[in-house]
């Protein structure tokens, strides 16, 4: 849907190259990320996290504004996503 709106624009401004950021805008821990996956998928798997491996604190946001002047809009949350995701992958991998 995004693809199809951007091509669009690009036409009708007889531009060559755009960069644009499609997702929801917001951000998700890995910790969040791993503990929604393994909800939604009912699987019960304990997360661990390699302490020997260096981290840092560090947030990434997105921003879809640019995205959104197309008239685009994400159809979907996080939640609803990757539940449908697994159930993509049930139907077409397992």
């Amino acid at each position: 849907r995004f693809v199809r709106l951007a091509t669009a624009d690009l036409q009708k401004r007889d531009s060559k190259f755009e960069v644009y950021n499609v997702g929801l805008g917001a951000s998700i821990t890995i910790r969040g990320m791993a503990e929604l996956v393994l909800r939604l998928s009912g699987k019960s798997l304990k997360i661990e996290f390699d302490a020997s491996k260096p981290t840092i604190q560090s947030e990434l946001v997105l921003n879809i504004k640019k995205a959104k002047t197309l008239g685009w809009q994400p159809l979907s949350g996080l939640t609803e996503g990757i539940a449908q995701t697994i159930g993509w992958y049930r139907n077409h991998v397992l």
